[in-house]
């Protein structure tokens, strides 16, 4: 089934270097057809892609604004 998307990339804080928390996992995982992608990285630098979030909706605009959890 194909359905209007959003996706938001997850980078690493600027100031952070090696292991990092992951922290709203659980509240993103309440949201329905919101999907929460960790890769498994063990350590991280800074502003680097670590995971993303992926919402579905009727309308990419709402799909947009459940991606967009802050």
């Amino acid at each position: 089934m194909r359905s209007p998307c959003a996706m938001y990339n997850i980078l690493e804080n600027e100031h952070v270097e090696g292991t990092y928390n992951v922290s709203g996992v659980d509240e993103i995982q309440n949201i329905e057809d919101c999907h929460f992608h960790l890769y498994g990285k063990l350590e991280s630098k800074p502003l680097k892609k670590i995971g993303h979030i992926t919402a579905l909706d009727d309308l990419v605009g709402k799909a947009n604004i459940k991606a967009s959890v802050q």
